[in-house]
């Protein structure tokens, strides 16, 4: 280190943040995941398609009756 080096600043935010990280382990991995679902278009459309297959309904014979005794 130089000699006449001023020591690095760091703002309040910043210090906040670090304090933040150190308190919660786990705080960076669920940004990165947070990050991945925004941002990753790919990730986030897998994500959708395992929800949409997961809530999938078999449709009925007749799409218009709601219970077929009563239909005609």
């Amino acid at each position: 280190m130089h000699l006449l080096r001023r020591p690095d600043y760091i703002s309040e935010t910043g210090e906040f943040l670090e304090d933040l990280k150190r308190k919660d382990a786990s705080l960076e991995e669920r940004q990165i995941a947070g990050h991945d679902i925004y941002w990753e278009p790919e990730m986030a459309a897998r994500a959708m398609q395992q929800g949409f297959t997961k809530a999938k309904v078999p449709m009925q014979g007749y799409v218009y009756a709601t219970h077929p005794k009563t239909a005609l």
